[in-house]
């Protein structure tokens, strides 16, 4: 079932949370996110209809995709605590451009495993704005039909970035820059250690979890 009461998360182009995430965590970060956003009674009956192997429902997968849900959370939460120093950071000429460079590396892959995937990111972050003005307006018709499209578009643009972070060179070059970043903001702030300690726990236990609904 698809839910068009609020527009799908917004795609950029690394996303806020890759600063603190690993590249196949946070495809799983965007799994969840959605699975929840989507209704997870609906998506749960959903997923096990579609496919022999999933197991939502039951009471283990439910404790698994709650577990995931609080994990996402809380991370959301660390971001945002991280993010004061994390801005500092990105703001210094070296952390620049190696995100730069990095954003041009990892966008170059999404096209050429996607090829369109630009236009589509481009496409995406215009209805997104749309959507907000036909909320404002209060016309459903509008929304219901935005949101058809910025669904369709947000899992085409979800299918090339999980295929951009299975490879291992963009694993390489995100983890470098993710490692460069960490130690920017614990040179800066000491207080940031034991978060970012927090961060790689929560990630490494979220990769191990796999995707919400045995997808």
């Amino acid at each position: 079932m698809t839910d068009h009461s609020r527009p799908p998360a917004a795609v950029g182009r690394l996303g806020r949370l890759l600063m603190v995430g690993r590249p196949r965590c946070l495809v799983l970060v965007a799994t969840v996110v959605a699975f929840a956003s989507a209704g997870c009674q609906s998506d749960q009956a959903d997923a096990e209809a579609e496919s022999p192997a999933a197991t939502a429902g039951t009471p283990v997968a439910d404790a698994t995709i709650q577990r995931q849900m609080e994990l996402v959370s809380e991370l959301q939460a660390l971001d945002q605590s991280l993010t004061p120093v994390r801005e500092l950071a990105l703001q210094d000429p070296v952390i620049q451009a190696q995100e730069q460079a990095l954003i041009v590396e990892v966008d170059a892959v999404m096209e050429s495993v996607s090829p369109g995937f630009t236009e589509a990111r481009d496409r995406f972050e215009v209805l997104r704005a749309e959507y907000g003005v036909a909320e404002q307006a209060g016309d459903q018709v509008r929304l219901q039909a935005l949101g058809s499209e910025l669904q369709g578009l947000q899992v085409r643009l979800g299918e090339a970035q999980a295929a951009a972070a299975d490879r291992e060179d963009v694993s390489e070059a995100i983890e470098t820059f993710r490692q460069s970043l960490f130690e920017w903001m614990r040179a800066k702030d000491p207080a940031m250690g034991p978060l970012l300690d927090r961060v790689s726990e929560i990630t490494d236990e979220l990769e191990s979890m796999g995707p919400p609904g045995g997808a």
